[in-house]
């Protein structure tokens, strides 16, 4: 089977596609640029440049069964560059899916966001509606896509698998925001702000693990799924694994500012379609960062 993923060199990329090639599949990568060190099949392309990319599609993409949509702008991206970050991440879906409509090609597995349930603080499930008054530009952007890849499986028969990834962390500078800031400040000894009393949770997903689920859904159809880990720690749980490695770590909590509230991510319906569950363990991979970024 061939599989061509957009953005195959960004953060989920570089991790998916070691475990497409573990599964033997033939991988083929479309991204913005090619680093010097790439060992898979892959071509230069805009996503929001339609004639680039049929052009593209057409020399070296047709046989391909499944793209994995993974190109586009990330959430603190979109919100500071909005029309850039909205524009990359809708047109860019419509012009994969137009390609795939004269092209052939049948499968779209597309990288969305649990934070298209923003706004709700309890339990979501995939049967959650989003709240479209309380999701941020970046979210809107990835719900519009859904809505698109819906709209060409219905008049087109393109299939669809749809992930709503937790939030992403992993290795150095690629860790989510939240994780980036407090490891910084504990490997270096500075104290950190935190807003509120630290009870808020979040659906910290590490990369390795999203990688892995994102297999595990290949040949699922017309299906959307939540990919998240299941642990949803708090500030407060990675605050006391910081101390542990560090003693000195130090936190001011501010509980006149409010934090962001985040919902709680269901999994049950991947794990029992697909038998996905996650690998790892947050503590042991918030170890391993720090140590990685201490010794860096």
């Amino acid at each position: 089977m061939k599989i061509t993923v957009t953005g195959g060199f960004g953060f989920i990329g570089s991790h998916l596609v070691p475990e497409l090639k573990k599964k033997k599949y033939d991988v083929t990568i479309l991204d913005t640029r090619i680093p010097a060190y790439a060992e898979t099949d892959a071509a230069i392309a805009d996503l929001t440049n339609f004639q680039e990319l049929m052009n593209i599609t057409t020399l070296r993409l047709q046989d391909s069964d499944i793209i994995i949509h993974l190109g586009g702008y990330v959430d603190s991206h979109t919100e500071n560059h909005p029309f850039q970050g909205f524009s990359t991440n809708v047109m860019g879906t419509l012009n994969i899916l137009e390609t795939m409509r004269m092209i052939g090609i049948k499968k779209i597995v597309f990288a969305s966001t649990y934070l298209i349930y923003e706004g709700y603080t309890g339990e979501v499930d995939e049967h959650t509606k989003p709240d479209i008054d309380a999701i941020t530009l970046y979210s809107k952007s990835k719900l519009a896509s859904e809505w698109l890849i819906k709209k060409y499986a219905e008049k087109y028969g393109i299939e669809y698998v749809m992930l709503r990834f937790g939030s992403i962390y992993g290795e150095e500078d690629r860790c989510s925001n939240l994780l980036n800031d407090f490891m910084d400040s504990a490997v270096n000894g500075v104290s950190i702000d935190v807003w509120g009393d630290g009870t808020a949770k979040k659906p910290l997903t590490d990369v390795s693990d999203i990688a892995t689920g994102i297999v595990a859904c290949l040949n699922e159809t017309n299906e959307i799924f939540n990919v998240a880990s299941n642990e949803h720690p708090s500030v407060n749980d990675l605050v006391e694994i910081l101390k542990e490695l560090n003693p000195e770590f130090i936190v001011n909590y501010d509980k006149t500012k409010s934090a962001r509230a985040y919902p709680i991510v269901v999994t049950e319906k991947i794990r029992e379609r697909t038998g996905w569950t996650q690998k790892t363990k947050f503590r042991d991979n918030v170890a391993r960062i720090y140590e990685s970024m201490k010794n860096k």
